[in-house]
């Protein structure tokens, strides 16, 4: 890529609009423009992306950077806290921001937080690498929290400083995840009174998740002792399958309603949501969630449906697809290659050319 003329590189971008490997070529080269500082080139190859990630588009924060656009950096700031490591792109400007003072080392731990809850252990490693060298945590520490967590409960650094903490809080929630119990037990030990009130609520909610996986009836007390301790989606989940397993419908509805906008729309916690709201007394507000899903062809769909009082049937068949429609779907170029690629057992290359060529395509076409 950097040896190649741009000239070769534009022709044939040019010659195969729309293909899955000029999409991925386009996304490459971004990365080639960028540490360059072609910048104008980036915006406007990046412009062309039929499929965007994250990658790209710190391209683009960069490049807005580079011609002095201040909301670059908030766009930046938004992928710091985001669980997943950061893009290329997108470090700059981040630095940036340290120096500057809009984030601090408190943002970091908080970073640091949020990937060790997705399982992004690499991930938090480096984030550490933004702190100032006398708040880092040892290596030797981070190490014990991460591979013997009962050996740093059993024997917590002297020092209270922030990463100390941080890692004592660490090696509980390693713990918690084999064993909740003995989790519960450290922090309602000596271990207590080493942090402060806010830390421990974090600590009691992520035990809770964790005895939450494993069926653990415990969890709903250490989820009340969580208080209102941010969760992520999927931690929120299990707040919800604790709380009903309990039968506790006000810790359901409370847990659904922290859950972002979007997954408000998934059957799923529409129909529990309306549970909840029956068990109150609230059949209006019951009937109106189990409304939205009811006669959707799924499992919540149906069991909305019956709550309504609805005769569930099996849905009509869709109209079988016509020789016109089936001749033009094998017209399609990207299909085409498709079927071309698994003949030749290139099966990964197969099934992406199938879903890049499928994207945004209608039901019809689907079928």
């Amino acid at each position: 890529m950097d040896e190649t003329p741009p000239a070769e590189i534009r022709a044939y971008l040019s010659r195969w609009p729309d293909t899955y490997p000029a999409d991925r070529l386009r996304a490459e080269w971004l990365k080639v423009l960028a540490q360059r500082g072609e910048w104008a080139a980036v915006e406007s190859e990046a412009a062309n992306l039929q499929v965007e990630d994250a990658d790209s588009r710190c391209w683009v924060i960069g490049a807005r950077w580079a011609r002095a656009d201040a909301a670059a950096l908030e766009a930046a700031r938004a992928y710091f806290f985001e669980p997943r490591d950061l893009p290329e792109g997108c470090v700059t400007p981040i630095q940036v921001l340290f120096d500057s003072g809009k984030l601090s080392s408190r943002h970091v731990w908080e970073r640091f937080r949020l990937l060790m809850d997705a399982g992004q252990t690499n991930a938090a490693r480096r984030a550490l690498g933004w702190l100032p060298t006398p708040e880092a945590p040892p290596p030797a520490t981070l190490h014990t929290a991460l591979t013997a967590p009962a050996r740093l409960l059993a024997h917590p650094p002297e020092a209270k400083q922030r990463a100390s903490q941080e890692m004592l809080l660490l090696a509980l929630t390693r713990v918690a995840a084999k064993e909740p119990q003995d989790a519960a037990n450290s922090l309602q030990g000596r271990l207590a009174e080493r942090f402060s009130a806010a830390d421990r609520a974090y600590a009691w909610s992520r035990i809770a998740v964790e005895g939450a996986r494993k069926h653990s009836p415990a969890s709903i007390t250490w989820f009340e002792r969580g208080g209102e301790t941010a969760l992520n989606e999927e931690q929120l989940a299990w707040k919800v399958r604790a709380a009903l397993r309990a039968g506790n419908w006000p810790m359901v509805m409370s847990a659904i309603d922290a859950m972002p906008v979007s997954a408000h729309n998934e059957a799923a916690w529409s129909y529990w949501y309306a549970r909840g709201l029956a068990a109150q007394g609230k059949m209006d507000g019951a009937r109106a969630y189990w409304l939205r899903i009811a006669g959707r062809p799924e499992f919540y769909g149906i069991l909305a449906s019956e709550e309504l009082g609805q005769r569930v049937g099996v849905p009509a068949y869709a109209a079988p697809p016509t020789a016109e429609e089936l001749s033009r779907m094998r017209a399609v170029p990207g299909l085409a290659r498709t079927f071309e690629l698994l003949r030749l057992n290139l099966r990964l290359e197969g099934v992406r050319e199938w879903a890049h060529t499928l994207r945004n395509r209608d039901d019809r076409d689907l079928l």
